[in-house]
């Protein structure tokens, strides 16, 4: 199968804070998984290989392969996703499939047994040490589930192609060796400031860029332009604000950078489809 004929069916997604008190088990899914680090720092054994997952890390096993999510005092969250690169099976696995240990897996239950020609690291484990880039489509895919929509395979299946393409773009070459060498930390620093009046030649300026080729790092790094990809960084924060705080809807609008109310509400409905407001007493019911 080649790399762009994909059609990924997610078919389970949740959100794990490991603990000094999490039961560490080794398993086996059926399906294939890929974890997200929204925070903290812990660690995942796969196939006896030790990944550390930090801030922005991802993880990606495939099927069949002995995996250990390891308890940690450093606070990790992880969402994790299990999901299937066709929706061959979509109708007759379309639940969660419980992993089980390696004594009494049964390699005839695994959903998934896609071998990638084009792309052959997708055959094995993937990791990479930062990918905040791409943070908004595991958040987004998490949502999506936690209140399911019409259409909603469609989205959650758009969102992982936009995930696996920034994997494999991982291991395409770039002509711009100094560019791939600042894109990571081109996109952390507009994590980290988003919130603040940031422009292309804030940037450009300290990273020692054109503004132009600022904005051509963040759109082939992200597959946004740059104005856009703040304002979800914006959003986001706006989001986890609204569900997790009591401020108000100005209160939030202040604190995520945006100039005021109406401002805010604008583009959260642009991006999510509905008011700040309706979304708060939509996720609190």
């Amino acid at each position: 199968m080649n790399f762009e004929e994909i059609k990924p069916f997610i078919r389970y997604t949740s959100r794990l804070k490991p603990s000094l008190a999490t039961d560490e088990k080794t398993l086996k899914a059926y399906d294939n998984c890929i974890v997200y680090a929204v925070s903290g720092e812990g660690k995942i054994i796969v196939d006896d290989t030790e990944y550390t997952m930090s801030t922005g890390s991802v993880l990606m096993w495939r099927a069949n392969q002995s995996y250990r999510i390891c308890a940690s005092e450093h606070e990790p969250e992880y969402i994790i996703i299990n999901f299937d690169f066709t929706c061959e099976k979509s109708i007759t696995n379309s639940f969660k499939i419980t992993p089980e240990p390696p004594d009494i897996f049964n390699p005839d239950r695994i959903s998934d047994s896609t071998i990638f020609d084009d792309r052959p690291e997708f055959n094995n484990t993937i990791y990479m040490k930062s990918a905040r880039q791409i943070e908004d489509m595991f958040l987004g895919i998490f949502s999506e589930f936690r209140k399911p929509k019409s259409h909603m395979n469609m989205r959650t299946s758009a969102k992982m192609i936009i995930i696996l393409s920034e994997l494999s773009d991982t291991f395409t070459p770039d002509t711009s060796s100094k560019s791939i060498d600042k894109s990571d930390e081109i996109i952390e620093y507009i994590h980290e400031n988003c919130i603040k009046n940031l422009t292309n030649g804030d940037i450009a300026k300290f990273f020692n860029f054109h503004p132009q080729h600022i904005n051509k790092i963040v759109k082939r790094k992200t597959g946004y332009p740059m104005h856009k990809y703040v304002i979800m960084r914006r959003i986001s924060k706006a989001i986890d604000l609204l569900e997790t705080s009591k401020l108000s809807i100005a209160e939030i609008a202040d604190k995520t950078g945006f100039q005021n109310v109406c401002h805010f509400s604008r583009y959260f409905k642009e991006f999510m489809g509905t008011s700040p407001r309706s979304y708060r007493k939509r996720v609190k019911k």
